[in-house]
């Protein structure tokens, strides 16, 4: 397994030497900084409406000013939460639409995709013509945008202004750092954190950044990874399918990827990973502190058994159930309920109560119980309901 590893680690390496940023659009920014006026670049767009924050002035008072909703000025400048505003600090709205502030590197087709409306819409609503360089900092009406994306990013930032943002809502049911894998069975470094989500779940972009690649790799499976300021970069593992490609700039936010269950996977999930150049670092250092209080686990049947005396046609009065109790929550299960039913090749039930204690969070237990079943042939048990409690 460590060679595995190693195969994963030198594949990640070699991506990172081999990469090369692809322009996805003839109007690009320029890396010029964000203080050149976007007056030299093209006409001022009078449907960009701004206002200098005022002491003791609000997101509610400045949004009536402007004639626009507190939700869309939020969006148009890119505010987590509610906190106090800085004086001095210019905001900017449009009752059209967003207003959007350009970043080095960034496209109008990244602009596009990101809103999900069309470059022709863009480049008409501020008078570009594909020849022009936008300048980093410009301000862009994006006209029929919603506030939808930086709704999420709220969502996925718990209000707070945060350099990276969860990928997706989830419980963490692999925690960063040393462990047993849970399919092959060998301790080794788990380099991310694993969040228990359905297949087809909407992954979305941990901070803004350049698609660094998308491709298969061993154990990971489908994995896409994202190049971001200051050397770091974001990884998303078994993943069912991407949503962008190589080269593109994509927000924060901004709808990425569905996860999957490819590779070596113990089951539906997503694997992210932080990494500062090569190195992987703890990700929950770095994302929104994240807290539930209440208790959560999932219950499977793992396997279950019965004898069967060929001699007599006969099979024993009793089935051996085996179970596995995943904690998916933040805080440990103290004390666990179950109840069982197991049904019989003539329809008839069974149903059966145990209980067991102890399950960190983040971790796993498993168990078993014996159900009587009266001699007849059992065909299949399921879990029928469970309650979990922390004190």
């Amino acid at each position: 397994m460590a060679a595995l590893l190693d195969v994963v680690k030198v594949l990640f390496l070699a991506a990172t030497l081999l990469f090369s940023p692809v322009a996805s659009s003839a109007t690009t920014t320029d890396s010029t900084p964000a203080t050149v006026p976007a007056t030299t670049w093209m006409p001022p767009n009078a449907d960009i409406l701004s206002h200098v924050v005022s002491q003791g002035e609000t997101l509610q008072s400045i949004a009536t000013a402007l004639g626009v909703t507190v939700r869309d000025l939020r969006a148009s400048n890119q505010i987590y939460g509610t906190d106090a505003l800085a004086t001095g600090t210019v905001l900017y709205g449009a009752k059209s639409g967003l207003v959007h502030t350009t970043k080095s590197g960034q496209t109008l087709t990244d602009i596009a995709a990101t809103y999900g409306v069309t470059v022709d819409a863009i480049a008409r609503a501020n008078g570009i013509a594909m020849s022009m360089t936008i300048f980093a900092g410009a301000q862009l009406l994006v006209p029929g945008a919603s506030a939808a994306f930086w709704d999420t990013v709220i969502i996925l930032s718990q209000g707070k202004a945060s350099q990276f943002i969860w990928p997706l809502q989830g419980a963490v049911v692999s925690p960063f750092g040393w462990r047993t894998h849970p399919v092959l069975g060998i301790r080794q470094h788990h380099d991310g954190i694993d969040i228990d989500v359905p297949e087809g779940t909407t992954v979305y972009a941990s901070a803004a950044g350049e698609v660094y690649s998308y491709g298969e790799q061993p154990g990971l499976g489908n994995v896409l990874i994202l190049e971001h300021a200051s050397g770091f970069y974001t990884l998303y593992g078994h993943l069912n399918s991407s949503l962008v490609v190589k080269g593109q700039y994509v927000e924060k936010g901004q709808k990425i990827a569905l996860s999957g269950n490819t590779g070596i996977s113990s089951g539906p999930h997503l694997h992210f990973e932080l990494r500062n150049g090569e190195f992987p670092v703890e990700p929950l250092s770095f994302l929104p502190f994240y807290y539930d209080p209440t208790p959560t686990a999932r219950f499977e049947i793992t396997n279950w058994t019965q004898d069967h005396y060929e001699y007599l046609h006969e099979y024993s009065d009793y089935a051996y159930v085996y179970y596995k109790v995943t904690n998916t929550g933040a805080v440990d299960i103290d004390y666990y309920e179950v109840w069982i039913e197991i049904r019989c090749a003539d329809g008839s039930t069974f149903q059966d109560w145990t209980n067991g204690s102890n399950v960190p969070r983040w971790g796993y237990l498993t168990d078993w119980t014996i159900i009587r079943v009266a001699g007849k042939r059992v065909v299949s048990v399921s879990v029928t309901r469970y309650e979990v409690h922390s004190y």
